[in-house]
């Protein structure tokens, strides 16, 4: 729409600690009320990185360890290096009974 974008990199934000080789992640803020931007929320006030978002780049990373036959929390694990998500995993897997 003619409208200069305001990309910048999300780098350390939530949902941000996969290690792909080749990824990219950011985003834009539209301010409301712009002629491009909604007068409505797309994401919860007090989530930064919105529910939205995070939930279809997940459900996305679920079709990518379906398509290569993989376990998608272990196609999750390889790309996820801190401590903290491992230990997330494997409670959840846990709690779950995941097999």
């Amino acid at each position: 729409m003619g409208a200069p974008l305001n990309w910048r990199p999300s780098f350390g934000t939530p949902g941000n600690g996969y290690t792909f080789d080749n990824a990219r992640w950011g985003w834009e803020v539209i301010a409301p009320l712009m002629d491009r931007g909604s007068p409505l929320r797309s994401t919860h006030i007090r989530d930064p990185y919105g529910v939205p978002t995070l939930f279809g780049s997940e459900s996305f990373l679920d079709e990518v360890a379906a398509e290569l036959k993989l376990d998608p929390i272990q196609f999750r694990l390889q790309y996820l290096k801190g401590d903290r998500e491992h230990e997330l995993f494997a409670a959840a897997t846990k709690q779950y009974g995941w097999e």
